[in-house]
Order: structure tokens, then sequence, then C-alpha cells
């Protein structure tokens, strides 16, 4: 019976250690919504318009997503989806950037890309202009 008290005091310890444990926790819901866009998306940018200096055809892109962040080795750009679909990518000097939206398991973005006046020759010696690209992809 001496041991009684004490083996009362430990259970009521262990009982409280147990007690202060966190629970596992479960994942937020945004990121169990960003992972609805993950995925290789793979498609095509068209030029809007025919500008000199840009490309007049049509190019091949794939845009990785992945977590709620998305790149492409094109241009080496990446960026965020955000919880609605909304998708934002740079390069990293800012210069090329695509911005669009996945719905489902479709892409549609615009890209952009400032052109500098050596890459566009002495016709735009003292200015800059943006190529501009459509692009659709889907997710498969």
């Amino acid at each position: 019976m001496t041991h009684h008290p004490l083996c009362r005091a430990l259970l009521t310890l262990a009982i409280a250690a147990a007690v202060t444990v966190p629970a596992a926790r479960p994942r937020p819901a945004l990121a169990d919504s960003l992972g609805a866009y993950d995925g290789v998306y793979s498609g095509v940018g068209a030029p809007e318009m025919a500008i000199a200096g840009c490309s007049h055809s049509q190019k091949s892109i794939i845009i990785h997503v992945k977590h709620g962040q998305a790149w492409t080795h094109h241009h080496h750009l990446s960026g965020q989806i955000d919880s609605s679909g909304n998708l934002a990518m740079q390069d990293r000097s800012g210069r090329v950037q695509i911005t669009g939206r996945i719905a489902g398991n479709n892409l549609t973005a615009t890209e952009t890309a400032a052109q500098s006046p050596k890459k566009l020759g002495s016709a735009y010696d003292n200015n800059e202009t943006t190529c501009s690209f459509t692009i659709s992809a889907i997710r498969g």
C-alpha cells in the first residue's frame, strides 16, 4: 500500500504527458486545392501578331506544376499557381512573363517577352518591343 500514492502520481503524470502531445494535424485545404493542378501541361505558343524581331511561328511549350509551383525550361521561367488556378511565371530578369489560368486539364495563358534593341536590329535602335504569344496546353 505504500506504493499506491506513488503509482497514482506516476499515472497522473503519464496521462498529462499524453494529453499535451499534439495530435496529427490534417493538411490545410489550400495545399489540397493546389495539388489539384499538379501535372505536366503540353501545348503550343502562337504569336498574337506579326512583329519584326519576334517569332512568327508556333512553338512547343511544356509547363510543370507541383504543389502550387510552376516552371518551364523554356526561358527558364518559374512561378506559382494560386488556389483558383491563376498562373503567374517569369524569368529571373522579369523580361519574360507568362500569366494565365488552369481550368480542369486546360491551361490557357499569354507569354510576353520584351526584346532588346540589339536582338531586334537597327530598325529598333532606340526602342524596345514586346513579343506576345497565346499559350494553349493540356495536362496529360
